[in-house]
């Protein structure tokens, strides 16, 4: 009897740890992010960068994400409307944003047989984004502003599973709100509409952990 204890043992570790990885707990995320950022002025600014995530799950389908991505363009022009344009000043070279986001995700399969590779997710983050503009005429050369705008992503995206550690994320959409610190315009008194709406695209890869 004494003999079977360390084997009942070696399979009960065994055991919980099939279960574990079965049931990954940590989800992180890196790759490529693109948005498409309406700002004021009929062409859209599109900004390019990247993307780093990490989804705790706590229970099997509901997790805590927090994000952090970093975005840029360069030779941005626009003229002043009621648009973010207005606090970064006309004809900026260069805008930076980074996004600090955290909120709820929940995680699901799909329930075809064929797509069992494949699992879906969607998410609810709030945060702050820092937007950052160089050389703007009215600033001088070489001088930088920078504005804190309130954000809120709504959104979601499939991965597909390459082992029990890896996926590959082909699409993840959020629909990004940014609103900066209100401002006024400076002949006029009046309010302006800072506020920027739009989608932004992902895709990278996933560590299961």
């Amino acid at each position: 009897m004494r003999k079977l204890i360390p084997v009942l043992l070696v399979l009960l570790f065994c055991s919980t740890f099939s279960k574990a990885q079965s049931q990954n707990k940590l989800d992180v995320f890196g790759g490529y992010s693109y948005w498409r950022a309406y700002y004021g002025d009929p062409k859209p600014a599109v900004l390019n960068g990247w993307d780093a995530a990490i989804t705790y799950y706590p229970s099997k389908h509901i997790g805590l994400t927090a994000d952090l991505s970093g975005l840029s363009i360069g030779n941005l022009t626009s003229q002043c409307t009621e648009s973010i344009s207005c606090l970064l000043g006309d004809d900026v070279g260069k805008v930076t944003t980074q996004s600090y986001l955290f909120g709820p995700s929940v995680r699901f399969g799909l329930k075809n047989p064929k797509l069992k590779r494949f699992s879906g997710f969607a998410h609810q983050m709030f945060g702050v984004t820092h937007i950052n503009a160089n050389y703007s005429p009215a600033l001088g050369s070489g001088e930088i502003t920078s504005v804190n705008a309130l954000t809120s992503v709504t959104g979601g995206g499939i991965d597909l599973r390459l082992g029990s550690h890896v996926s590959f994320r082909p699409v993840q959409i959020d629909y990004m709100m940014v609103q900066p610190q209100i401002a006024s315009d400076s002949d006029t008194g009046e309010s302006l509409n800072l506020a920027v709406s739009s989608f932004r695209y992902f895709t990278g890869i996933v560590f299961h952990l």
